[in-house]
């Protein structure tokens, strides 16, 4: 099996009314100290927020969440932006959980925002003042319902098959394009994944060797959650290149994980700190050797 057959390309474009508007440099001079008036106007540059909206950031806060939701149930990401490589395993769950998310948004995030944005527009108007209020930046309320929405979809980077019937000649170049870029794919997922797991291990073996050493009182709960976590995906669906190597690290990182707690680290139990530091350091080891023996080069679809 490939990558391209343990993966289905899925595509997320979040629309939003945005919030943040560019001071013209000639207005922003003359509200600046008389002294300061004779700089050029290239040389400034400033933002407003132009609405104070706790209903609009919960929308915002939303959108973020589904986003990064979506890029942990993911390989990661080789494509242009907005388009992720979803394990075939994680499809359904992936379908219901954006169904909800758009749902959410559409029948109560939205209209929370809606009902309370005529107000909070002349709420801006008194806190800018004349020379920032700018009411063509206010679309009305009708035309503000359309500027949010959520798009997704599935797409394919296969060739064409209705370029067999234009040349055939075309067609074989086009499949050895095809092929040849999803090849590189494979390679660059493998690589991303192996330095994320890589991250993750050498963050939790200096917080374990901080601790031996005294250097560091105090040990987060992520340290050793984040990692968890990590490895239960990868051995669940994210493993789409079926990367043995990398898959048997990984289960030996699982297996030193199980059962052990922040507080059995800080406490030292059973002298848990020294298992562990030697089981990570051995990690490691095997993962810098994977990278080492991997090609730099990381590709795009266009």
């Amino acid at each position: 099996m490939s990558l391209q057959e343990n993966t289905i390309a899925y595509s997320l474009v979040i629309h939003r009314w945005g919030i943040k508007r560019q001071i013209k440099p000639g207005l922003l001079a003359s509200m600046l100290p008389t002294e300061k008036n004779l700089i050029e106007k290239k040389m400034l540059a400033a933002s407003k927020r132009i609405i104070e909206s706790p209903e609009y950031d919960k929308i915002v806060s939303r959108d973020g969440a589904a986003s990064r939701w979506l890029v942990e149930h993911s390989v990661p990401s080789i494509l242009k932006k907005g388009v992720y490589l979803v394990p075939t395993a994680f499809c359904e769950q992936v379908d219901e959980y954006m169904s909800d998310y758009k749902a959410e948004r559409e029948w109560q995030l939205v209209p929370d925002f809606l009902a309370k944005y005529e107000a909070q527009a002349e709420m801006a108007q008194l806190l800018l003042g004349l020379e920032l209020w700018d009411s063509l930046e206010y679309p009305t309320r009708e035309k503000m319902a359309s500027l949010f929405a959520v798009e997704t979809s599935y797409i394919s980077f296969d060739v064409p098959q209705n370029l067999k019937f234009v040349s055939d000649e075309l067609f074989r170049r086009e499949k050895e394009r095809v092929e040849h870029a999803w090849q590189e794919a494979e390679q660059a997922v493998n690589q991303i994944l192996i330095e994320e797991c890589s991250s993750l291990v050498e963050g939790l073996r200096c917080a374990v060797q901080g601790l031996n050493d005294g250097t560091q009182k105090y040990m987060k709960e992520a340290h050793i959650a984040n990692l968890r976590e990590w490895s239960e995906l990868f051995l669940s669906a994210r493993n789409v290149t079926e990367n043995a190597d990398l898959e048997r690290v990984v289960q030996s990182i699982q297996a030193t994980l199980t059962g052990v707690g922040r507080e059995d680290l800080k406490q030292d139990r059973h002298s848990l700190r020294g298992f562990v530091q030697r089981s990570l350091e051995a990690s490691q080891i095997e993962l810098k050797g994977m990278l080492e023996a991997m090609p730099e080069r990381l590709i795009q679809f266009d």
